[in-house]
């Protein structure tokens, strides 16, 4: 359970907080000023995204200006980005005297070996697929098609997916690498739950590093200090239902329970599926071009199976 205050003070901002200038090695910034940046880039690019779907909702899934698929780049780059910090972060706080190394990932693993695999060993197996959606972005190598769902009481479920070439004759669909099949058909992120699985991701993050750096530090209630960041992503996650791709029931979401002082986070979580809940219909929104003549109008649709099996 990852407990934050109602003024959004998390464990790892607080501790990080507390560090004297006497701490801080490597000359390196203070590494709650490495975290301040991070989240605020998070926070602000996940508003982003929401403001975008939001604004958004009759037209959404074609994403004529690419807006959405923007939003959404951001996104993935800036929980990539936290990441990558967390190693810096533990760098800053290590006393080991050593050659340096830009490189702060390489350099826990050669200097801070035990909290480098404590970090790593808990939270890799959640963030790796965004390791390799942000890889792929970087290398200019995908881009957003998007696709709704309705299920037999007419709740339109909205998404997307990470399309690239995948086939013969220049046929487009999901990128194998990030999207996993299912029943026979390849699958796409619901916007529900892509919102609720990374953020619990972000929490997740730096639940852990709190462990790996502060195992022994307890904080009560009052020492807490604010951090509006972590209210920001827990509001706009609130905003999105557990109603999710057929798939999605199996993947993980986060949980946020309100107590009368705090709030309750559970991640890594699983959504229960309604009971009788299926699939009655797929509507996809692809965006045809014929860039320096290649036709990239022949798309695999996500979930074909389930209303053509």
């Amino acid at each position: 359970m990852i407990k934050v205050l109602k003024n959004g003070g998390v464990s790892l901002h607080t501790n990080l907080s507390n560090l004297q200038g006497g701490d801080i090695k490597h000359n390196i910034r203070h590494p709650v000023e490495i975290l301040d940046i991070k989240m605020k880039k998070i926070a602000t690019a996940l508003k982003a995204l929401d403001k975008e779907l939001e604004s958004n909702e009759s037209d959404t899934t074609f994403d004529y200006d690419a807006s959405v698929e923007k939003r959404i780049f951001d996104y993935v780059q800036a929980i990539d980005e936290l990441y990558d910090t967390s190693f810096l972060i533990m760098k800053a706080v290590n006393e080991t005297i050593s050659k340096d190394n830009s490189n702060a990932i390489l350099w826990c693993k050669e200097n801070c070996k035990d909290n480098y695999s404590d970090f790593k060993g808990s939270v890799d197996r959640y963030h790796d697929i965004i390791r390799v959606i942000s890889n792929k972005i970087k290398h200019d190598s995908l881009r957003n098609d998007f696709v709704t769902l309705v299920d037999n009481k007419d709740n339109p479920i909205l998404g997307f997916y990470f399309s690239n070439i995948i086939g013969e004759n220049n046929l487009n669909g999901a990128d194998l690498d990030i999207h996993a099949e299912y029943e026979g058909s390849s699958t796409a992120f619901s916007y529900n739950h892509f919102i609720k699985s990374t953020v619990g991701l972000v929490f997740y993050m730096l639940e852990k590093l709190n462990a790996t750096l502060f195992k022994e530090k307890k904080l009560k209630n009052n020492e807490f200090l604010a951090f509006s960041e972590s209210l920001s992503l827990i509001s706009v996650s609130e905003k999105y239902k557990p109603l999710f791709f057929p798939d999605e029931f199996n993947k993980y979401v986060l949980s946020v329970v309100e107590n009368k002082d705090s709030f309750s986070i559970t991640f890594p979580y699983k959504q229960n599926k309604r009971i009788g809940f299926f699939i009655t219909g797929v509507k996809p929104s692809f965006r045809f071009t014929n860039v320096g003549g290649v036709n990239t109008s022949i798309n695999k649709l996500p979930y074909h199976k389930l209303i053509w099996s």
